[in-house]
Order: C-alpha cells, then sequence, then structure tokens
C-alpha cells in the first residue's frame, strides 16, 4: 500500500490502482476525531452507531474535498448480499456494493475485518465488500463477482482485486468453534496450538489467504490481486482495531469511486 496526503490528512491507497487514474480508492488512518464514533458505540444499536460513525466521517470528506451527498453506504449485517448503487445514500442491508456510475463514493468501514476493492477496468465497473469471518465463509466476495458478471458481463481475468488493512494472522487468534469452519491450511500453525489449563484451544487464522484463494477461484489472476500487509491489531498507530480495542473504538473508512 502507498500512504498519500491530501489537506493535512493521510491516508491509504493501493499500487495496484496507480495505473488506473479514474479510479479513486482509499482507506482511512486514524484521527483524533473518531473518539466522536468511539464514545458513542457502547449504548447505540448497530444501525444507529453505523450511521453516528457517518456522521462523525466529516474530516475525512472534508479533507478529500467530498460531501457526504456523494457517499453509498450500507448497513452491513456479515452476510453475501450484494446491492447495485444507482444512487448515493443509504442503500439498505448488505455487505457488497457494485456501481457503473461515476461520482458515487462506495463506502464500507472496518475494525479488522477486509474490505475489497473490485475494478474491471474494460467495462467500468467497481466493487467494494466488507468481509468478517462471517461473510468470508458466505461468499461474499464470489457473490459481488457473481453480480459484476450478471449486471454488466463483466470477465473475472480482466479484474483487478486489493484487499485494505485488516487483522493478520500474527494477531487473529479464534476458537474451535470458527477454527473448524475453515480449511486447516488457513489455520496458523496449526500443529503448535496454544494449549491452556481448563480453556479452549486457541488458533490463528489467516483470513487473508482465505479470501485470496476465494478471488483466485473466481478467475482473477495472481497478478491482479493486492493483499495489504499492514495488520491493524498490531498498528495502534494507524488503524482502528475492535479485538485490541474491546470494541472501544473507531472504523477504518474504505472509499471506491469511478471519477470519470
Amino acid at each position: 500500500m502507498n500512504y498519500l496526503e491530501k489537506n493535512g490528512y493521510t491516508y491509504c491507497t493501493f499500487s495496484l490502482f496507480s495505473s488506473f487514474p479514474e479510479v479513486f480508492a482509499a482507506v482511512s488512518t486514524k484521527t483524533a476525531t473518531d473518539e466522536q464514533c468511539r464514545s458513542f458505540s457502547e449504548w447505540m444499536s448497530p444501525l444507529k452507531e453505523q450511521e453516528h460513525c457517518f456522521i462523525s466521517e466529516s474530516y475525512l470528506y472534508n479533507a478529500l474535498n467530498l460531501t457526504t451527498d456523494a457517499i453509498a453506504r450500507i448497513h452491513q449485517i456479515h452476510s453475501n448480499t450484494v446491492i447495485y448503487a444507482q444512487s448515493t445514500g443509504f442503500l439498505g442491508n448488505g455487505d457488497g456494493m457494485v456501481t457503473d456510475k461515476k461520482g458515487i463514493f462506495l463506502r464500507v468501514v472496518t475494525a479488522d475485518c477486509l474490505s475489497i476493492f473490485l475494478y474491471d477496468p474494460h467495462r467500468k465497473i467497481i466493487g467494494l465488500v466488507h468481509a468478517g469471518w462471517r461473510g468470508i465463509l458466505q461468499n461474499i466476495i464470489a457473490s459481488t463477482v457473481r453480480q459484476m458478471e450478471s449486471w454488466f458481463d463483466t470477465n473475472p481475468q480482466e479484474l483487478f482485486a486489493a484487499v485494505g488493512p485488516f487483522i493478520q494472522r500474527c494477531c487473529y487468534r479464534v476458537k474451535e468453534d470458527v477454527a473448524s469452519k475453515f480449511d486447516e491450511d488457513y489455520l496458523f500453525h496449526r500443529k503448535q496450538i496454544f494449549q491452556m489449563p481448563m480453556q479452549e484451544s486457541i488458533y490463528r487464522l489467516d483470513l487473508g489467504a482465505v479470501a485470496q484463494d476465494q478471488l483466485l477461484k473466481k478467475g482473477i489472476p495472481a497478478c491482479h490481486i493486492e493483499i495489504a500487509d499492514e495488520c491493524t491489531f498490531c498498528r495502534d498507530d494507524l488503524f482502528h482495531s475492535a479485538r485490541r480495542d474491546k470494541g472501544k473504538t473507531g472504523r477504518n473508512v474504505s472509499l471506491f469511486a469511478l471519477q470519470y
């Protein structure tokens, strides 16, 4: 990933999209104003919390010379539901968005989960996905690619895919109930399970590897895939992490748009 600055604000972008100036892709970094989102997250419902976080993101949009009227957003529910974003504003429940409309900034938020950026440069189609382990298991990535194929005749071999910062295998520890749902190839040091007296076994799960394999299985070439190596849990200086901060945290904002 690359770090850029605009109007005094630092954000992340992808080397993969440097050859495509017509798209804008960004992942936010932490600022002091994120405390607005963090301070209210304990007592709000999930939907109201997400809406409050959106309102508190004005610092980001101001720095990028955007208005909230340009943003398309969803209530993320850890599903495989994909929405066609024909307009901005709140578009309903789901975890993936696809659009062919210029000037619509697709937005998802994460705090350890993955944000996946999909771009078809031949047909000028973009997709943005939110995926935690539940969404990964429900194939939200494949569902989004399929919708791009169905709605716009996208050829997966022509797609480019980037994955924003997420909790890496160094820090993503899961118990047997989650680990058992994944192939052992994705469980880091499976044969060296951390045994704790009177506690469940703990595994380290590599969600980045799962996402990469799902992208490859959909036919996206390996040379068209970029996966961030930044760990949201480790990088307290840059990113929010629900696990690290025990749920009392802000959100990392991912934005993706066709500019022209």
